[in-house]
């Protein structure tokens, strides 16, 4: 009777295996946890939402995310009372992007800042389908980010951007548009 000889190499392939496993199955089970958690808050998640690692959404207002987003890790959501907050199909969120739909009031020079409260306004941001928002990104509210569009990491979006473009800046500014002339996609 011959004895089965397992090498050094296949052992430590086969632990390796077992360990992306184990860290494959806590992986899904966190993202779980966190789609739980948000709509326990009355966020409404579509089909397949990944969200990353301390990605926090502080909501009063209506968030309506689309199927398959894809937020990464960092990712920060305030949405206040009367606002909203809606993010089309496909779309990926950059890591340490943040969505701000509200912003202080600073009119009045007699009073200190943190007691004017709330400037009124558009509050509201509409980011459209198949939308990539590279890392680091600001986007505040009133904005309107068009489908297709890509918004290069560390932009502060403080005004629309149209469909089909690739935009990036401080503030965020369109650069080129991602069609060519007699193509249609």
């Amino acid at each position: 009777m011959t004895k089965s000889y397992t090498s050094p190499l296949s052992f430590q392939r086969l632990m390796l295996f077992r360990w992306r496993t184990v860290e494959w199955f806590f992986a899904v089970l966190a993202n779980r946890y966190r789609r739980w958690q948000w709509t326990r808050q009355g966020i409404q998640l579509g089909a397949h939402v990944h969200i990353g690692p301390r990605s926090y959404c502080a909501s009063d207002g209506r968030v309506t995310i689309g199927d398959y987003v894809n937020f990464s890790s960092d990712v920060f959501i305030s949405v206040t009372t009367g606002a909203s907050l809606s993010i089309g199909r496909d779309s990926l969120v950059g890591p340490g992007t943040k969505f701000h739909t509200t912003n202080h009031a600073f009119d009045d020079l007699r009073r200190p800042i943190r007691e004017q409260g709330d400037r009124p306004g558009p509050n509201q941001i509409v980011v459209g389908e198949d939308v990539w928002i590279g890392s680091n990104c600001v986007i505040l509210s009133g904005v309107v980010i068009g489908s297709h569009t890509v918004i290069g990491a560390g932009s502060i979006v403080t005004a629309s951007i149209p469909p089909w473009v690739v935009a990036a800046g401080n503030p965020c500014r369109v650069l080129k548009s991602r069609r060519t002339e007699g193509t249609d996609p």
